[in-house]
């Protein structure tokens, strides 16, 4: 085998990866590392959301004439919780 292939094809490419390599092996790492971050923190809104009406199914049914009705006040699903009619008292 040729000295210079020898150098060209094995030599310097196993040089080139030992050089590499630790710096592949970190980006690798934190890539996988903000993934999974990212991951648990919208694991939680993906997984609620589309699951939201088969448990609360009061909250997907809204009286259609309390709407229309402007002077009906659509009753509230949150029974005497009073920071969500603030806008009524004043």
């Amino acid at each position: 085998m040729n000295p210079l292939h020898k150098l060209a094809h094995e030599t310097i490419p196993e040089y080139l990866y030992g050089i590499r390599a630790p710096f592949l092996f970190c980006i690798i790492a934190l890539w996988l590392t903000a993934t999974l971050y990212i991951h648990s923190l919208l694991y939680r809104m993906d997984a609620a959301h589309p699951l939201a009406p088969t448990y609360h199914q009061g909250l997907t049914l809204i009286d259609v004439k309390a709407l229309l009705a402007g002077s009906r006040r659509m009753l509230s699903l949150y029974g005497d919780v009073d920071y969500f009619d603030d806008d009524f008292h004043s």
